[in-house]
């Protein structure tokens, strides 16, 4: 899901705090001692369901099926890829077989169910950079039917297919001739993700001079959600790739505008491992997750000022950069409308997690502030 670049964010802090008194994470050791500083925390004013659309493509993983979660709802995912590289033989040569091969690494659902998905042509170009997950790309009709039966996936085109588009296959300018491929899931309640990466998922043509890999150029993945997520009461869903993320705001107003030790942000969580599913489900957390900034300027971009890994039932954030942001904040020196969790752009999945509601007590989200004697 979905990497902005945090390059100029950095420069731009460095030039903000270098303005102002220092900032460190001194303060983060102090949270034990609190005789040694002020300790304030506050819960968030608002803490909701974003209505922001998540960005698919270029993921090194492509996801294809559908899942009916108790929890998260019902769930579709269609992937789309496309290849590049250069035929290894003659113009003259003819292509006497084509195939795709695929490699899983990744399940949501249930692990028993098989899988079963079309393949089709995608019939136009494509700009991966500009499609969200709930785009649509034009396609064909099914080129062929395959069930996913372990983790190595390889689908055979039909002859005649590979005669109607031969010449495209072979064009050296093959990357604008030919758009590549959708894996669209027919049956099973299960969403499988393939790894692009390299040589694990390739389009292999063989002919009298040998074989010709192309590689993978351009993924993304289109997300539906057929159902509404169904999360229990007093907490809010965050999912990858189908949505939703969550939003927030704190009053910075609220703290004078002096210098800080440190800041953490820190959100409970709830591992939907934690509820009855049917046998051999499978649903996994977030690994990790970023906080982004979304600047009041809507013409700058989001930017990411912090990761955080799970850790003892919450995601807390803490670092050098993320308290020299909220530094700039009580100064004035930077505007946000909002922030907001995200999934980290490396793998794309449906991982979820449940968030406590901001009036969840000892449970609830929250920003503690670190502040000097």
């Amino acid at each position: 899901m979905r990497s902005f670049p945090f390059f100029f964010f950095f420069v731009g802090l460095l030039v903000l705090t270098s303005c102002s008194d220092p900032v460190s994470d001194v303060g983060l050791d102090l949270l034990e001692d609190e005789t040694s500083a002020r300790i304030e925390t506050i819960a968030p004013t608002s803490f909701s369901a974003s209505s922001r659309v998540d960005l698919t493509a270029q993921a090194p993983r492509v996801l294809v099926g559908s899942v009916d979660d108790p929890v998260a709802g019902l769930i579709s995912a269609s992937g789309y890829i496309d290849f590049e590289g250069t035929f290894a033989g003659s113009p003259s040569e003819e292509i006497t077989s084509a195939r795709l091969i695929f490699t899983q690494d990744y399940s949501y659902g249930d692990t028993l169910s098989t899988v079963e998905f079309t393949l089709h042509q995608i019939l136009s170009e494509w700009d991966a950079s500009e499609v969200e997950s709930s785009s649509s790309l034009r396609t064909s009709e099914a080129i062929a039917t395959t069930f996913v039966l372990g983790n190595r996936t390889i689908i055979d085109l039909p002859e005649s297919w590979i005669q109607e588009h031969e010449d495209d296959l072979k064009s050296t300018d093959f990357e604008n001739a030919f758009h590549g491929f959708a894996l669209v899931g027919s049956t099973g309640d299960q969403v499988l993700g393939f790894n692009t990466r390299g040589s694990t998922s390739t389009f292999e043509l063989t002919s009298a001079s040998g074989t010709t890999s192309y590689t993978v150029s351009s993924t993304y993945t289109q997300v539906d959600r057929m159902s509404p997520a169904q999360p229990p009461s007093g907490f809010l869903l965050f999912q990858d790739g189908s949505g939703p993320g969550i939003e927030m705001i704190f009053d910075f107003e609220s703290f004078d505008s002096e210098p800080i030790n440190g800041a953490i942000f820190s959100f409970p969580a709830f591992t939907l491992t934690d509820f009855p599913t049917p046998d051999h489900f499978v649903r996994t957390a977030p690994d990790s997750l970023q906080l982004f900034a979304v600047p009041m300027d809507e013409s700058i971009q989001p930017f990411g000022i912090a990761v955080a890994r799970m850790d003892e039932g919450a995601y807390r954030f803490a670092s050098s950069i993320l308290s020299a942001f909220v530094q700039n904040l009580l100064f004035g020196a930077q505007e946000i409308q909002h922030l907001e969790l995200r999934a980290p752009p490396a793998n794309h999945s449906l991982d979820a997690i449940l968030f406590h509601s901001k009036d969840s007590g000892d449970f609830a989200p929250t920003l503690t502030m670190i502040l000097p004697p």
